[in-house]
């Protein structure tokens, strides 16, 4: 009978191991997340070593924008991705007389991810994605994001 008792629980136990292997594992999320505002990253910077980098350096960032350009770096053997979003200028007062053209501001944001991407080197539409990763802040104020993940991919056709 202990026997029996013994075997049981035994079998019981190595169960018990193969059902938590094969459920789904849930990625934890950081805490604190701190979302980009690309209206920080507009060029000239005027001293990125201190605004930028208490605000993104080694924060865990959210970041949205479009795919624009990627890249091999060699050195690394990995891949860099160019992300942009458009800031738009300011509408113009109605009583003004004078009209400026005035052009839209680009800010780039190089990403570097955890996993290779090749869903995104092989896009043939417009991709917008939310990325999750490392911040960090480059001597000319470029933010750079490493140890990176999607975390939403949307496709649209080109124009």
């Amino acid at each position: 009978m202990v026997r029996v008792a013994l075997v049981l629980s035994a079998l019981l136990v190595v169960c018990n191991f193969a059902l938590a292997a094969d459920a789904p594992r849930k990625v934890a999320l950081p805490e604190y997340v701190v979302v980009v505002d690309p209206m920080d990253l507009r060029q000239p910077v005027a001293d990125p070593e201190r605004e930028l980098s208490q605000k993104y350096n080694e924060q865990t960032v959210r970041y949205t924008g479009e795919l624009h350009h990627v890249g091999h770096d060699s050195k690394n053997k990995t891949y860099w991705y160019d992300f942009q979003t458009v800031i738009q200028p300011p509408k113009q007062q109605a009583k003004s007389k004078k009209t400026t053209n005035a052009k839209p501001e680009i800010v780039t944001v190089t990403v570097y991810f955890q996993n290779d991407e090749k869903r995104l080197r092989n896009a043939s539409a417009r991709i917008t994605a939310t990325i999750l990763g490392r911040g960090e802040i480059s001597t000319d104020g470029r933010l750079i994001i490493r140890q990176a993940r999607v975390q939403t991919l949307e496709e649209k056709a080109k124009k």
